[in-house]
């Protein structure tokens, strides 16, 4: 095939990648507002996305041999990508209700899960096996005879990853802030049908591939190396592929989870990551395919890059914490100076902790395939079969991993098992060349693979640093599972409270006024409802305000959600200063998205409290969203009130949010920055002798006031910051269009503290 052609088909398919992945963004964010915010949830749509790919191409190889005209097969393709992209958009926002939560325990279970994972694989099949079978039907071009498929392969598969890892950036940080997720939506699909228009009118030049039927090749000896294509050989390879996969998906999700540490848990972050991680693939593909072409020995390569995996995980098990040290004295010593300096920074500080085994991965798809296709039959059904078995691996390894692998072992612990499987998957170089029996070679083979799982297990043991220390603070609690790696520390200020990389409150302790601002945001509320009983927390913190409700004699219950169920646990350290919420009959402590678990909650409320951390983190972002805040409306009594936690310069655009929603809303001070926002349906009404009467009615309710600095109806009134005449006039000037789950402006908004759009500091 000529030059020319070639760089067209890889233009072709790099904007079908640029597009795949703005769809894969875009439906986990669809899927976590219908499904759930949870760690289950995302899962299980990469599960079903992934499924869809693998069963396209699966399916796609038997038909490319029947077809002559494979660009206009692939212009057919990408026409229907545009179309069942725009109609899963349509169908999840229009004919689809409601699906509940996908959560363990309250609102889900193993019957649940698995429907929703079918229906959600239903919704997402046809698109997903449409853009499986692209590459097998573009390879059906390349002829049989050329000497240059590993070349090609790489070029394809590089080029379209290339494609996704900028298709990931851009929405990352641009298209999804700018436009929302409808036009976006609608960009991905405009892509796809301008790929078909492309391909249709390349059709005549690239001609028909009469009398092209595919053949099986002459396996020539100058073009592989290794010992024969013996069918052994390719099938050990075709399953060491898909375990390959499946070690891809638990280094992605491993990684992602420690590479928080140092870019923060931002959505920037999680979109800087993955560019990175996809980048590195591609440059490995685009690499790779001209080595195997011209010294072979595919086989050798692949194990050499097993074992380069495998090995270089072990390395960042060890030293990762003290390559974040180097890179945070770095920026401190450098003096970066605004957010596009920062997010150059980090992506270089990624790309050189991922680019091991990033490339090596993109290296192997070429490789493998090279191998299988010079003794397995045409190259387009190799790529089928092959492309579909190492995705059925990246199904596995992301449920196992986030199912299975992070509860029961960590992801300390998960990484050195799954290092482990790599270098079992490349302890084959060591083994064929040897002047050995079969029985000496299996036993050679055996041999050293006990002393891998013994050496990576002691390692393990011995020079475990995770969870990584906190500078000038002592670990007294952790517990990581799906979710999270929760840790409790302390410290010169008192408790400290993490969830992964981000501190999801100040610290509480004796010198600190955390504890005062917590309480008031359970007694503001109290003292301005009439009759409370039926009180929600969405977040639980450190429990002090759930705590807080709970010592009102009027109230009756109060369910506390907690996105994060190791953070449950951790109640009894601040058992002071919570009045030992766990122990509590009112309470109910619950682990769900507290978003959806509102939303499919049967009961009304007297009283919602979001006690969140900030409003652009993922998790606690979409309960700052006009959706939340209408089910909020839905589930309150007519006298009810909402109270939300503003933190920053998100508060007037959140205020106008709320003022979207609820007609009267008050600003009271909270922390230095921060305020709370009271929306309710009806004028806020200060009776300072029922107000004095509430606090001569209980001891406890009345010291804890008083330890919150209310004394009276005077002490109240001083904490107002805006009334709702003033929170109007605030409004009207205030720009930014409103914050919702179409069109997310503070989750996307670059932070200009610190000048940083990856950490959120508090």
């Amino acid at each position: 095939m000529r030059w020319n052609r070639k760089i067209v088909l890889a233009a072709l398919f790099f904007i079908s990648g640029f597009s795949a992945l703005i769809y894969e963004i875009l439906w986990i964010r669809d899927f976590s507002f219908l499904l759930g915010n949870s760690t289950y949830t995302i899962s299980v749509v990469l599960a079903a996305y992934m499924a869809g790919l693998a069963l396209g191409s699966w399916l796609a190889g038997p038909w490319t041999s029947k077809t002559v005209h494979p660009v206009l097969v692939y212009a057919l393709i990408e026409a229907l990508i545009g179309l069942c992209g725009l109609g899963v958009r349509w169908f999840l926002h229009s004919g689809l209700s409601d699906l509940g939560p996908i959560a363990p325990g309250e609102l889900g279970g193993v019957g649940p899960l698995l429907i929703r994972f079918a229906v959600s694989f239903v919704l997402l099949l046809p698109s997903t096996a449409l853009m499986g079978a692209t590459l097998p039907f573009l390879t059906r071009l390349l002829p049989e005879s050329e000497k240059q498929d590993g070349f090609f392969l790489g070029l394809l598969y590089g080029s379209n990853t290339l494609g996704a890892a900028l298709g990931c950036f851009f929405a990352g940080f641009f298209f999804l802030r700018l436009w929302g997720m409808a036009w976006t939506t609608h960009l991905a699909a405009l892509l796809n049908g301008s790929l078909a228009l492309c391909a249709w009118a390349l059709a005549g030049w690239f001609g028909p591939l009469v009398g092209k039927k595919p053949s099986r090749p002459a396996v020539s000896g100058s073009v592989n190396l290794s010992k024969g294509h013996d069918r052994t050989s390719s099938r050990f390879l075709l399953w060491a592929f898909a375990f390959s996969g499946f070690t891809c998906m638990a280094y992605e999700i491993i990684y992602f989870r420690w590479l928080s540490y140092l870019l923060g848990n931002r959505v920037f972050a999680s979109s800087a990551m993955i560019a990175t991680f996809l980048f590195g693939i591609a440059l490995g593909s685009l690499a790779v395919g001209w080595i195997v072409d011209k010294w072979g020995g595919e086989i050798r390569v692949f194990s050499f890059l097993q074992i380069l995996i495998g090995l270089s995980a072990l390395a960042l098990a060890l030293y990762y914490p003290d390559a974040r040290d180097a890179f945070q004295a770095f920026e401190k010593g450098h003096g970066l100076r605004n957010a596009w300096q920062y997010v150059a920074v980090r992506f270089t500080e990624a790309f050189l902790l991922l680019v091991v085994p990033a490339t090596s991965f993109g290296a192997i798809f070429p490789t493998v395939l090279k191998y299988l296709h010079g003794g397995a039959g045409s190259l387009p059904k190799v790529v089928a079969r092959a492309y579909a078995i190492n995705t059925l691996g990246c199904i596995l390894g992301s449920l196992l991993t986030g199912f299975v692998l992070l509860p029961l072992l960590g992801s300390y612990r998960a990484l050195i098992f799954v290092a482990v499987l790599s270098l079992l998957l490349g302890h084959r170089i060591l083994v064929p060349d040897w002047d050995l029996s079969g029985w000496g070679r299996r036993t050679a083979s055996v041999g050293f693979s006990l002393v891998l799982v013994v050496f990576s297990t002691w390692i393990a043991l011995s020079y475990c640093r995770y969870p990584f220390p906190m500078a000038g603070l002592k670990l007294i609690y952790s517990r990581e599972d799906a979710a999270a790696l929760v840790t409790v520390h302390t410290g010169p200020l008192g408790y400290y409270l993490y969830a992964d990389a981000t501190q999801l409150s100040f610290p509480i302790g004796p010198g600190t006024r955390a504890v005062q601002v917590q309480k008031l945001q359970a007694y503001l509320p109290l003292l301005l409802h009439p009759d409370p009983k039926r009180v929600l927390v969405v977040g639980c913190g450190f429990g002090v305000s759930a705590g807080s409700f709970a010592m009102d004699p009027r109230v009756e219950s109060v369910e506390c959600v907690e996105l994060f169920p190791a953070l449950l646990e951790t109640m009894p350290f601040f058992s002071k200063e919570n009045h030992d919420v766990v122990h509590q009959p009112k309470v109910r402590l619950i682990a769900a998205d507290g978003r959806y678990y509102l939303r499919h909650a049967a009961a009304r409320y007297d009283i919602i409290a979001s006690n969140l951390t900030g409003s652009d983190l993922p998790g606690s972002a979409s309960c700052y969203t006009r959706e939340y805040f209408e089910s909020a409306y839905r589930q309150l009594n007519p006298d009810g009130l909402l109270l939300v936690h503003v933190f920053g310069r998100d508060r007037t655009a959140i205020l106008k949010t709320l003022r979207s929603v609820f007609p009267y809303v008050t600003g009271f001070k909270a922390y230095t920055f921060t305020q709370y926002l009271i929306a309710s349906r009806q004028p806020l009404r200060f009776n300072p002798a029922k107000i004095k009467a509430r606090l001569a009615s209980n001891r406890g309710f009345r010291e804890d006031c008083r330890r919150a600095g209310i004394w009276g109806a005077a002490d109240l009134d001083k904490l107002i910051v805006f009334n709702n005449v003033e929170g109007k006039r605030m409004t009207e000037k205030e720009t930014t269009p409103l914050n919702t789950d179409d069109l997310p402006v503070i989750e996307y908004r670059f932070r200009e503290i610190n000048q940083d759009v990856f950490l959120s500091k508090i």
